[in-house]
């Protein structure tokens, strides 16, 4: 009789031993799995006003506002860097870091009244047509680098056009 109950507990110390293994052996990938980012699927940047002819002398302020999207929502809180890269001489190209808000979406105003071809200053001046331009161009290029939740998003950008009038 007692090698019986012996025999009854030394199965029932196998199967539960069993059951702990086959419990390590389910959970182990899924504790050592990353989780995946969340992809974005868009970055948008717009100028406003945007392109315009002026008289010669005359310059426009620009602003900027776009949207981050990403798992089908607007990230808030993400940090988009803008670059300016005016094509004209002497302004030189330069960057600034805007946060979305809680919808995703972001904007960047100069300085009032900034002089233009300084950093950190979209106060375009009129611009008389060039070989290779139809006046003061200037790009701008939005990107978004990702963070530890999200993926990087692909880049985004505009091109502003100031003309003098003929």
């Amino acid at each position: 009789m007692a090698h019986k109950s012996t025999a009854i507990c030394v199965v029932a110390v196998l199967v539960v031993a069993g059951i702990l293994t086959l419990c390590l052996v389910v959970t182990k990938p899924l504790a050592n799995q990353a989780f995946a980012k969340i992809p974005c699927e868009s970055l948008t940047v717009e100028a406003h006003p945007g392109s315009a002819t002026l008289p010669k002398g005359q310059s426009q302020m620009v602003g900027l506002t776009g949207e981050l999207i990403c798992g089908g929502q607007g990230n808030g809180g993400a940090l988009i860097h803008l670059l300016v890269i005016p094509k004209y001489s002497p302004a030189p190209q330069w960057a600034v870091q805007v946060k979305t808000d809680s919808s995703g979406k972001y904007e960047y105003n100069s300085t009032p009244n900034c002089i233009h071809s300084t950093p950190n200053c979209l106060n375009i001046l009129a611009g008389p047509p060039t070989h290779n331009t139809n006046g003061n161009t200037v790009v701008i290029a939005a990107s978004y680098l990702g963070d530890d939740k999200y993926e990087k998003s692909k880049n985004a950008g505009t091109t502003i056009i100031i003309k003098e009038e003929s």
